[in-house]
């Protein structure tokens, strides 16, 4: 389903105090297509919704082993051992096993909760007026608003700790009269509503007085007759926001009355957001608004945005533990990018938890501003991260950093930009692949010169690739490849339509240059359909499943001759088109029929196929480490 769906899951757990939201996901239209690097952005815009536990869908029992890829339903991914990539995938099962833990800690901040209304049937509400960019939301429903909210600190606050600052009403024209007493009661106690009024009752409980109580209440609420509680009332113009007019002081809301100023009936005048009066004395201050944008609100109660950035392609969700913020910050773009992130914490130290491989790293370079902290921020085509701040911060931090007299942090090659962190010694951590003059200036005034000379140039692995196809699958079982290409590009009918894993084996020379203590060698596969999983002279060095296809292979690799090995997985749908292609057998098989066997069928002879392989270009490239103390 989409974001609103998830998002009212999300939202009825969160009001509900409920850790986890689980959600079915990646029920894809059935055609073996899917993989999960195209599978990785939709979970996490999920993410993003306040899901925090994915359940895959959908998985079928094999009961036979010459049966694949086996029985298959007519919906879902076929996430089941038969799939190609089945066994690779435990890298991304990995990858979204350390999301789900981190999505799972403390409370989501959320600064508004949307009330639903009361009419039905109701599944969520609408967000009107809409959320500016950088805020959270919940929907929330009547029964935690009677049964659950309290105010605390002049913010609304479940039992669990979650807090909201802001209760915004839907434009509807009806509501209990026992709803609006608890609203009335939670803007005394403290809190801030902003909202139209109710005309009447949604119940035929207590007609016809149940609508004269709500006609009451609302003249009461909206017009400014709260004494001695320290409410404000604030109401703007409605018809800014697609409310009901407000004419010469007089708010129209149907036949029922009209608002007049409250200082016909010897109350406090109603004025505009920066000098909002006080009603009585000011031990509490609740407010009513109405008729104003959301920007005016939260200028008014001075809620600054939780993140801001300029990219509404990237999306994020904050929790809150009672030691850290934990904010996850997902691209949903396919392209890699550097931004500024401003967020809305200071006094602590960005950390970076990469939820692919599990490494953390304190940033190095952020400032802060006023109440502020902002971090650059590099991510991969699709990529995410979590940002935690749990430390607190030094009396400097590096603000900028220049590269030959140039900012380039925005603008360099991604390759380029280096990675900078805080070592265990406390030392600056950067990691650099292209020679230049660096200068680094730090939030204390200190300007550092970082002359960089000798990074070798990339290797380019070229020439030739020994492939390797499993037996009875129509292709031969060990080839040549003289350049990298799609396998559906290939002449060879078992070839272009092969589905599965081939191996490609080549031996690279590595000058000795590349092996100095203070560099580390990154193998970049270049393209990959769709998953590889590297050996480096025998040893296993990891899965890659989504863009970067890069691998560290330092700890492996000798200076002289060294053995690459790759194992590339495609999906199924190639074979399955081939199948359907060569119904008596392939071209110079044996086998007078389809080797695959399925239940359902989504795909025809003619279908286009889908590129696979290692594509490249394959290169080994190096990062020179430098450590500087401060």
């Amino acid at each position: 389903l989409g974001p609103l769906e998830c998002r009212a899951a999300s939202s009825a757990a969160h009001i509900y105090g409920k850790k986890q939201v689980f959600a079915e996901a990646f029920t894809a239209g059935f055609n073996f297509r899917q993989y999960p690097a195209i599978m990785k952005s939709r979970g996490d815009r999920m993410f993003c919704e306040g899901i925090n536990h994915l359940v895959h869908h959908v998985y079928i029992h094999q009961p036979r082993e010459d049966q694949r890829p086996g029985v298959t339903a007519w919906f879902g991914m076929s996430y089941q051992r038969h799939n190609t990539w089945f066994e690779q995938s435990r890298a991304w099962n990995s990858y979204l096993m350390r999301c789900h833990f981190l999505l799972q800690q403390g409370l989501p901040v959320s600064d508004v909760g949307y009330f639903i209304g009361e009419d039905a049937p109701k599944m969520t509400g609408i967000k009107e007026p809409d959320l500016p960019d950088g805020y959270d939301y919940d929907f929330i429903n009547a029964d935690i608003i009677l049964n659950k909210l309290s105010v605390q600190d002049g913010l609304l606050t479940l039992p669990d700790g979650k807090t909201y600052g802001l209760l915004v009403l839907p434009p509807l024209k009806t509501m209990r009269p026992v709803l609006l007493k608890k609203i009335k009661e939670l803007i005394e106690a403290g809190a801030s509503i902003l909202g139209p009024p109710p005309l009447k009752s949604p119940s035929m409980e207590n007609y016809p007085q149940a609508d004269m109580e709500i006609n009451q209440l609302a003249e009461e609420l909206w017009k400014g007759q709260l004494k001695d509680t320290g409410v404000s009332v604030d109401i703007g113009n409605p018809a800014d926001i697609g409310g009901p007019a407000v004419i010469s002081g007089s708010t129209d809301i149907g036949d029922r009355t009209d608002i007049g100023d409250s200082t016909d009936r010897g109350g406090p005048p109603v004025t505009g957001p920066d000098d909002s009066p006080s009603y009585g004395n000011n031990r509490i201050r609740g407010h009513m608004f109405y008729g104003k944008s959301l920007v005016e609100v939260f200028e008014k109660l001075k809620i600054t945005p939780d993140v801001i950035l300029q990219d509404t392609t990237i999306k994020w969700t904050h929790r809150r533990t009672t030691r850290e913020d934990i904010y996850f910050i997902s691209n949903q773009a396919d392209i890699i990018k550097t931004v500024e992130i401003s967020f809305r914490i200071s006094g602590q130290i960005p950390e970076f938890w990469n939820p692919e491989n599990g490494e953390i790293k304190k940033s190095a370079l952020f400032y802060q501003k006023k109440d502020r902290t902002i971090v650059p921020v590099k991510l991969d085509a699709f990529g995410s991260v979590f940002i935690l701040f749990r430390d607190q911060t030094r009396q400097w931090s590096l603000s900028s950093i220049r590269k030959d007299d140039q900012e380039f942090l925005y603008t360099a090659p991604p390759q380029e930009v280096p990675g900078i962190s805080i070592g265990e010694d406390g030392n600056i951590v950067m990691d650099i692949t292209t020679d230049g003059n660096y200068t680094l200036d730090f939030t204390d005034g200190e300007r550092v010169e970082l002359p960089v000379s000798g990074i070798p140039q990339p290797l380019h692995i070229a020439g030739s690739w020994n492939v390797l196809f499993p037996e009875n699958w129509d292709a031969p079982r060990d080839t040549t490849f003289d350049k990298l290409i799609s396998w559906t590009d290939h002449p060879h009918a078992g070839i272009r339509h092969f589905s599965g894993t081939a191996t490609y084996r080549k031996k690279i020379d590595v000058p000795e240059k590349f092996l100095r203590t203070d560099q580390h060698m990154i193998l970049d596969l270049g393209e990959v359909m769709v998953v590889a999983e590297v050996m480096v002279n025998g040893r296993n060095m990891a899965i890659r499943w989504k863009k970067p296809y890069e691998i560290d292979i330092t700890e492996a690799i000798k200076s002289g001759e060294n053995e690459l090995e790759i194992k590339v997985t495609n999906t199924w749908w190639n074979r399955l088109v081939g199948d359907e292609k060569y119904p008596e057998g392939f071209p110079g098989s044996h086998l007078n029929q389809p080797r695959t066997f399925t239940t359902t069928k989504a795909w025809k002879g003619d279908d286009e196929l889908l590129r696979s392989g290692l594509l490249g270009p394959v290169t080994i490239y190096v990062k020179k480490i430098y450590s500087i103390k401060r």
